[in-house]
């Protein structure tokens, strides 16, 4: 004998599933619809068997039943006027759900006409989020542009450099090759070759400058810290105000990312303070504990208002990159400022990036 099979739930599971997928308009007038034909029926069967009606009043053949289906269909009609008036403010965010999704970015939720006050906060939540998120693309192809522009000019001033001092050094080392294969007397021949000497020199050093520029490599021998130091005391130190600097002795063991990011911010944020803020003192400072290091650069100049668009869009683009390598390394940073009060720029960075974090692989 064949044993007995459990029942086949699959059909029901499809039911399920098929009522669930309805929208949800649907669902709460199939709902109300049910319990009022119930409310109806009930009401009318009741009315039948236990109210009595004299002869002489009695209501024609089917009266009842085409009474109660009439009024059935009218609270049917009227509850969907009232919810679909109600869930206005759904449909009205899925069609602006379906519009980004078609790539219309710039797409908003409009106000609601029969909303309550929860569903027009919930519009106008959905569309500051879209305006926040359209300003940061925004702010991100500024960003992009401006690295753009940067690295065009980079690659000129190396050319430019290169063709106008190295090229033209090796040139004269050239000539002064073929001055040597000539016969000189000793003192000539000597002079000819201490010219070379200091010629070499010199090429050197501008070599040397340019590579420096592109990336310093006392990032890969001293850490950042070593860094750090060289770029406020060698680099910069006729174009900043006094720079006290505060590193932590311990710090050490940090990915060579987070390095590399912690210069930048600190670059970028010494340089805002060269160009914007007319300060007499900066304080860095360069902390670490257990999980994370920060980086805290603190200036008393003129401050600004950050919520404020800055009257040099290159400002605040400058705290934007800081913002955005913070992000990127796996950390944050915050820019603390008030106008007359200075400005404080503060990143706080993990020891260790997580793995698959965009920071991690750069």
């Amino acid at each position: 004998m064949a044993p007995d099979r459990p029942p086949d739930t699959k059909p029901v599971r499809r039911l399920a599933r098929w009522a669930l997928d309805f929208p949800i308009l649907y669902k709460i007038l199939v709902a109300n619809s049910l319990l009022v034909s119930a409310g109806t029926l009930l009401g009318s069967w009741f009315a039948t068997r236990h109210v009595g009606i004299s002869p002489d009043h009695s209501f024609p053949s089917g009266f009842t039943l085409w009474f109660g289906a009439a009024m059935l269909a009218a609270i049917v009609l009227v509850n969907y006027a009232l919810l679909r008036a109600a869930l206005q403010p759904l449909r009205t965010l899925a069609r602006l759900t379906d519009a980004l999704r078609r790539g219309e970015l710039r797409a908003r939720a409009g106000r609601p006409l029969f909303g309550d006050r929860d569903s027009l906060a919930l519009t106008q939540t959905a569309n500051t989020l879209l305006d926040e998120l359209e300003a940061y693309r925004h702010r991100l192809g500024e960003l992009s542009r401006r690295i753009t522009a940067q690295l065009e000019t980079e690659r000129q001033n190396i050319a430019r450099e290169l063709h106008d001092e190295t090229a033209q050094n090796l040139a004269t080392l050239l000539v002064f090759e073929q001055m040597l294969s000539q016969p000189h007397g000793e003192q000539e021949r000597e002079r000819l070759l201490e010219e070379a000497r200091r010629l070499t020199r010199l090429t050197l050093e501008g070599v040397r400058r340019m590579s420096l520029g592109i990336r310093p490599d006392v990032l890969d021998d001293a850490g950042v810290a070593g860094a750090l130091h060289w770029y406020v005391t060698e680099l910069m130190k006729d174009v900043l105000p006094r720079v006290d600097l505060d590193v932590d002795p311990s710090l050490d063991g940090l990915a060579p990312e987070t390095e590399l990011a912690l210069y930048r911010i600190a670059q970028e944020a010494l340089s805002n303070v060269a160009r914007h803020a007319r300060a007499s003192t900066v304080r860095l400072s360069l902390r670490q504990d257990a999980n994370a290091v920060t980086l805290r650069v603190t200036d008393d100049g003129v401050g600004f208002e950050p919520a404020t668009p800055a009257p040099h869009h290159r400002e605040h683009l400058g705290l934007f990159t800081i913002r955005e390598r913070a992000r990127l390394a796996g950390g944050q940073a915050e820019i603390i400022s008030e106008p007359g009060r200075g400005t404080t720029v503060l990143a706080c960075l993990p020891l260790r990036q997580p793995a698959g974090h965009p920071g991690a692989a750069s």
